[in-house]
Order: structure tokens, then sequence, then C-alpha cells
């Protein structure tokens, strides 16, 4: 009875150590997770609804380019429990304001987040202004629901009106630079009286 006793025990405990490992490996499958969809030539279009409100004449509720995303590569994620799309040849976003002047922003790595709406541009990020001034970083977080950029990493402005450039650490700024909150600063500033 004892030899049976001995004998379930060690069958037990070897089930037992069996579960710990990671069922893929004991399987002899990879267990990385793959895309479910690659796109080559990516190109994407956001579109902005704007409401129309006038009390004189019925005007008709329209939509407008507001983005682009481009990318050469493109791998799909969304049959996650938190869906993305990553970009890992690059990425050029193109953001585009009311009056069509237009923002281009290149970074080597991009990742769209599906729920979230945001979006992380990484490598060298290179954003170009309607008005040739151009801001440099490392890595760069836009909120397309809430149009709001930022970043804790370092980065470059070089303002093409005045040729000044700012240094700092941090920053985050509304999409069509109508405020823009740079964290710390330091390098050669000009500073225009009114």
């Amino acid at each position: 009875m004892g030899f049976v006793i001995a004998t379930v025990f060690t069958v037990a405990l070897l089930f037992n150590s069996c579960e710990s490992k990671d069922q893929s490996e004991l399987l002899g499958i990879d267990s990385k997770v793959f895309p479910q969809g690659v796109a080559k030539n990516f190109k994407l279009y956001y579109n902005e609804y704007k409401e129309n409100k006038s009390e004189l004449i019925a005007v008709r509720d329209t939509t407008s380019l507001s983005a682009i995303l481009e990318a050469q590569l493109s791998e799909d994620y969304q049959q996650l429990i938190f869906p993305y799309r990553i970009f890992p040849e690059g990425i050029r976003l193109t953001l585009i304001d009311d009056d069509g002047a237009r923002t281009y922003i290149n970074a080597d790595y991009g990742k769209l987040y599906v729920l979230t709406s945001m979006v992380d541009l990484r490598g060298s990020v290179l954003i170009e202004l309607p008005d040739g001034s151009t801001l440099e970083t490392d890595q760069l977080y836009w909120d397309r629901e809430n149009d709001w950029v930022f970043t804790d990493r370092n980065f470059k402005y070089t303002n093409r009106e005045d040729n000044s450039i700012m240094n700092g650490k941090g920053m985050d700024f509304k999409r069509d630079f109508t405020y823009f909150n740079a964290h710390q600063t330091y390098g050669t500033m000009v500073l225009k009286e009114e």
C-alpha cells in the first residue's frame, strides 16, 4: 500500500510541475503573438465631423480631412484584448488644420492604440510646422481624441521666424500650437515685446 501511495504522490508532483511550464513550450509551439493582418504602403485618412449651425440658413453638416497617416509597413494586432497597430519601419503623419495648413510628423517607429486613440511615436521624431519651424525629440505621444501632443523626453525647437533654438525636457501642446508648454527649457530664445 505504501508503494502505491508513493507512486500516486510522485505522479501528482510530475503533473503539477508540468502545469507550471508554459503550455506552448511543452507542445513545441512558438508563443509569439502574430499580427492578424499586414499591409504595405499603408495610408489612412482621418476625417473630422463638423456640425454647422445657423438659424438663418440650413447648412449641411460636413466632414473635413484632418490627418493622413502613412507607413511602408503596418501590422494589425486588433485581435488582442488591448488592440493596436504598429508601424515598425517608420511613420509619416500629416496634420491638417481648418485653414488647410499642414504639419508633418516623421518617426522611425509608430504605434496606434485603437481603444485609447493614442499614437506613440519613437526614434528620430521630427515635426515640421507650416511656418518652417521644427521640433525634434526621440519619443512623442499624440492623443487624437483631445488633440494633445506631449513628451517627457529631451527636445529641440527651432523657430524659423527669429532663428532661435530652444532645448528642453518635457513638453505638451495643442495640436494647432495655440497652446505650448515646455516643462524645462534652456538655450537661446528671442522674445518680442508687444
